[in-house]
């Protein structure tokens, strides 16, 4: 059992062929592995499976603007992990993979110009 500062918690390992398998089930999921020493008391790496954290922006925002944000975010992304720990888990090639909602069509340019979706 692992624990943080105010609560116990235990995070599963999850063997690959499982891991696959719920992936497949729930599109939401990703496998990930939390790095050994995330958690006071983790002193070993964990496969698991979780949600990515995904950017929502309104269809209402202009197309050359979602374009920029995620360009932004991708470009700068060392200046995002050294202000922010979840910076660092910001990474292009699985920016587009885990998600279950429609992509706005600024982010869909951004990463078909970056070979993440099919034209």
């Amino acid at each position: 059992m692992l624990t943080d500062r105010s609560h116990r918690i235990r995070i599963l390992n999850i063997a690959d062929d499982r891991a696959a398998r719920l992936v497949k089930k729930y599109p939401f999921l990703s496998r990930f592995t939390v790095p050994a020493n995330t958690y006071k008391n983790q002193d070993k790496a964990v496969k698991t499976v979780a949600v990515n954290a995904v950017l929502i922006a309104s269809t209402e925002m202009k197309n050359d603007v979602a374009y920029d944000l995620v360009k932004s975010l991708f470009e700068n992304q060392s200046e995002l992990a050294a202000a922010h720990a979840k910076g660092k888990e910001l990474n292009i090639k699985t920016a587009a993979s885990g998600v279950s909602i429609p992509f706005h069509p600024g982010a869909v340019k951004y990463y078909r110009e970056k070979g993440l979706m099919k034209k």
